[in-house]
């Protein structure tokens, strides 16, 4: 069994290497969380809006709301001004793109 030492130089890498990660770690759950609060605080507005323009959401049409991508969230939002029934935003939803397709 080889004995390994460990000099200074390949400690203070191995160091600065788990800081680094840390440091990138840190930045790329905080850029994840404000895209998935913003994105929350948007699907938030739009069920706010078509339940005032429509009224009671069925809880498949909110789920399937939750699911779109965020472009198809962007315009659900312009989308639904032109809204006057429940049908509208059935035939709207058909064929759009959720986050998980």
């Amino acid at each position: 069994m080889a004995l390994h030492i460990v000099t200074s130089w390949e400690e203070e890498g191995y160091e600065r290497g788990i800081k680094e990660g840390v440091e990138r770690g840190i930045k790329e759950g905080v850029e994840r969380g404000i895209k998935e609060g913003l994105e929350r605080g948007k699907v938030t507005v739009i069920l706010r809006q078509l339940t005032r323009r429509l009224g009671s959401i069925p809880t498949d049409v909110e789920t399937r709301i939750h699911a779109l991508a965020n472009g198809a969230l962007d315009e659900l939002g312009e989308a639904l001004l032109d809204f006057t029934s429940p049908d509208d935003l059935s035939d709207w939803l058909k064929g759009r793109a959720t986050t998980t397709d």
